[in-house]
């Protein structure tokens, strides 16, 4: 199935590094959060909009494996697609590459967001379409 992907590109801020200068892994959630949140916008909804229709998000699980550290002024990019849809729930895909070399950095195989209500009946086809963003 072919599946839309939306990048999303920004600098690694020093305030998501360690000691060592490399990326905290905290900071990849908040990076997953804003592939989410731009993901949504290119189909044409957001998170607000989302919620003031009653329907909200929560993380159920995540997991990860590191490929390679990311560092301090490096540019990065974060991909975000969606893995899953079903009735209470959608799965995100995410990978975060080097923008500039195009090496992975930390390829997140998913996160599941759940819903305690049905996706409104426009959205999900919205979500999932075969367009390219």
């Amino acid at each position: 199935m072919d599946r839309p992907v939306v990048a999303t590109t920004f600098y690694v801020r020093y305030a998501e590094t360690d000691q060592m200068g490399l990326v905290h892994h905290s900071a990849y959630l908040i990076w997953f959060e804003e592939g989410r949140s731009q993901y949504m916008r290119a189909c044409g909804a957001d998170y607000a909009e989302i919620e003031r229709s009653g329907a909200l998000f929560a993380v159920a699980e995540a997991h990860a494996r590191y490929e390679a550290p990311a560092r301090y002024g490096d540019r990065v990019t974060v991909r975000t697609w969606v893995e899953e849809i079903r009735s209470r729930s959608i799965t995100f895909g995410y990978a975060v590459y080097n923008a500039d070399t195009g090496l992975p950095r930390w390829p997140w195989p998913g996160c599941c967001a759940t819903r305690p209500s049905p996706a409104p009946s426009s959205g999900p086809a919205r979500w999932s379409s075969s367009r390219s963003f």
